[in-house]
């Protein structure tokens, strides 16, 4: 059993069963994704996990479980900071929006964001992130984890992008 206060990450391993309960006057909000997995071959009960449970309260600890499913965390974008336009390769990434107020540009299409929104990227498609006089707080992973990384671009005198050597 574990109690949180604040915002914070919690990582469940596959196979584990929880369960999230409200025990204070505030209504318990919180967003759940699942990394690619293998579809199990029968119907029975999941073998027993072999990762703990983590949680990563906030502030404090972003870290977030890094293995070949997932990986991800807390980041947080200082205001007036716009990131290169990037994409994974064969990996989806999701966004969920804590803080803050920004632009998100997916394929050319710009997304104001801010706290309670969330931004699915599929696999190969080119994003980047615009921050405003304020912070911009997100949760994210990155699935599945495959190294390297990030593909960046790089836009040519015609408007078209570039797409630059992968690096982690």
């Amino acid at each position: 059993e574990q109690d949180f206060a604040a915002l914070c990450q919690v990582c469940v391993p596959a196979g584990t069963i929880f369960q999230l309960e409200s025990t204070g006057n505030q209504p318990l909000r919180f967003l759940q994704t699942t990394a690619p997995n293998s579809t199990p071959s029968s119907s029975a009960p999941p073998a027993q996990p072999q990762e703990p449970v983590l949680v990563c309260p906030w502030p404090g600890d972003k870290g977030f479980p890094r293995n070949e499913r997932q990986r991800g965390g807390i980041l947080v974008f200082q205001p007036e900071f716009e990131c290169d336009y990037h994409s994974h390769d064969r990996a989806e990434e999701v966004f969920y929006f804590f803080e803050g107020e920004g632009d998100v540009t997916v394929e050319g299409q710009v997304l104001r964001v801010g706290p309670g929104d969330a931004v699915v990227t599929p696999a190969d498609t080119k994003h980047k992130f615009k921050t405003f006089d304020k912070t911009l707080g997100m949760w994210l992973m990155v699935a599945p984890n495959l190294v390297p990384s990030h593909t960046f671009y790089k836009q040519r005198e015609d408007g078209s992008w570039e797409r630059l050597p992968a690096r982690a």
